[in-house]
């Protein structure tokens, strides 16, 4: 995953994140299940932090309302 924002990139524990490579296809599987009109409600830890940025990616190249 390709980190767009300058900030996110500065963060020193985001390349620290322990089996990234299977945490990002269970981030993707989760953020392709949010249907338009959903409310989303998250957690913590670095599962949760893929997740919303797969669901950022989503709603930025398909308009998703979430």
């Amino acid at each position: 995953m390709e980190w767009e924002n300058q900030l996110i990139q500065e963060l020193q524990w985001s390349n620290k994140i322990s089996n990234k490579a299977s945490k990002e296809l269970v981030a993707q599987e989760i953020a392709g299940l949010a249907k338009d009109g959903d409310a989303i409600g998250a957690g913590s830890g670095s599962t949760v932090y893929l997740t919303l940025f797969a669901l950022a990616q989503r709603v930025k190249q398909e308009s998703l309302h979430i």
